[in-house]
């Protein structure tokens, strides 16, 4: 049975993680205006790339890495990588009057902020997961519902902060946080059963080749997902403010909004899932992202962007949570390798959403409302592969815990 400090040291990572996460978005104004770091559209895209890449990178190896030094190794590494991003992200600062410096400082903090994303969530997933094997859907998504609570406080903190010149004290407080962090997880135990396995000795390509079909539908169904959530996370308050001329403190409530749905939605999820099956909430949650889709592309005013996004954050609150507890779930003794793939399936969905949506703008002289009703067909794809994996798992499960 886990500790109360463990339990703390988890899910105080996964508050952490995701303040830390929307830091970037949240600041977008102040990166892309002529006053702040000065990005075009294209840079502003491309500092993703590196978070995306050591996000992919991270989470892919995590599981190797904990098969051979245990998930509280991997727990350490992550927390250290989010410390000294967000270090580096407060530093950049001084640096904005010099703009290839300032520049190169954002990409060398979202390159470690990607590490860390990818690490520290592979491990708190599976942490979840092992603490409250019987209830693992509802432990990762409540573990969410906390690393949803700082992905809604981030913008609203940054918006308080802008206005004194001081936004750059978010970063630095969440350093501080991941290192306080570490020094706890560093006097506990920190490790779950799934740890003492055979299953643990198995390489990757074992691994691959034990696991389920059902268990690739639900990495292709998160990295659908992370897709759409990164066109409302990263590209809403660049929408509304450029191309809705709202100004930038209404397009930051918008993100905020969002990620307070994201949260609501999550804690909301958790309550439901004891009386609801998880797999009939992941069928209605892809029709919603692809109402909500529609419906942030049509948005032309302050209250109706607000709404579509708040929309939009509901629609995609347990989608990730959900997906990565069940596979868990079905797949136990694999947990940290199901929690590490599905996490880097998201963020490859992330890296295309951040990443290519830029160029893709300027190459096809697209406006982003173009963008958000062409995502509703990913969308639909997610809403196919929802219905796939409503069906029972049967010998599939089974067959993942023999």
């Amino acid at each position: 049975m886990a500790r109360v400090a463990e339990i703390g040291v988890v899910y105080g990572g996964g508050l952490t993680q995701g303040l830390a996460l929307v830091s970037f978005p949240a600041a977008a104004t102040i990166l892309t205006s002529a006053d702040g770091y000065g990005l075009t559209s294209s840079q502003y895209g491309s500092i993703f790339l590196p978070l995306f890449v050591g996000s992919v990178l991270a989470s892919l190896l995590a599981p190797a890495f904990a098969r051979q030094r245990g998930l509280k190794s991997v727990l350490v590494v992550g927390l250290a990588a989010n410390a000294a991003a967000m270090a580096i992200f407060a530093l950049s600062s001084l640096m904005i009057g010099v703009p290839g410096t300032a520049y190169a400082m954002l990409l060398a903090a979202t390159g470690l902020l990607g590490i860390g994303f990818g690490a520290t969530l592979t491990a708190i997933n599976a942490f979840a997961a092992g603490f409250f094997p019987a209830r693992s859907e509802t432990a990762v998504t409540a573990l969410h519902t906390l690393l949803g609570t700082g992905t809604a406080l981030a913008p609203l903190i940054v918006a308080l902060l802008v206005k004194g010149g001081l936004w750059w004290l978010l970063p630095l407080a969440i350093a501080a946080a991941a290192a306080a962090l570490i020094l706890l997880a560093l006097t506990q135990t920190l490790r779950i059963s799934a740890e003492d396995d055979a299953a643990s000795s198995l390489g990757a390509a074992a691994v691959a080749r034990a696991l389920p079909m059902r268990t690739w539908i639900w990495i292709a169904f998160a990295l659908l997902y992370g897709v759409c959530e990164t066109l409302f996370g990263n590209w809403g308050t660049v929408y509304l403010h450029e191309q809705r001329a709202l100004p930038p403190a209404t397009a930051n409530l918008a993100l905020a909004v969002f990620w307070a749905a994201v949260t609501i939605g999550r804690l909301l999820v958790a309550v439901v899932s004891t009386r609801v099956s998880p797999s009939a909430i992941l069928r209605v949650l892809p029709v919603l992202i692809t109402i909500a889709l529609v419906c942030v592309a049509a948005a032309s005013s302050a209250t109706f962007g607000v709404l579509a996004f708040a929309l939009a954050g509901l629609a995609c609150s347990a989608c990730l949570p959900l997906s990565i507890g069940s596979a868990s779930s079905e797949t136990p003794r694999f947990v940290e390798t199901i929690s590490g793939w599905m996490v880097a399936a998201y963020m490859m969905g992330y890296g295309i959403g951040a990443f290519a949506v830029g160029p893709l703008r300027e190459v096809g002289n697209l406006q982003l409302s173009a963008v958000y009703f062409g995502a509703t067909a990913i969308a639909a794809a997610m809403i196919v592969l929802a219905v796939l994996l409503a069906r029972p798992a049967g010998d599939a499960a089974a067959t993942g815990r023999g």
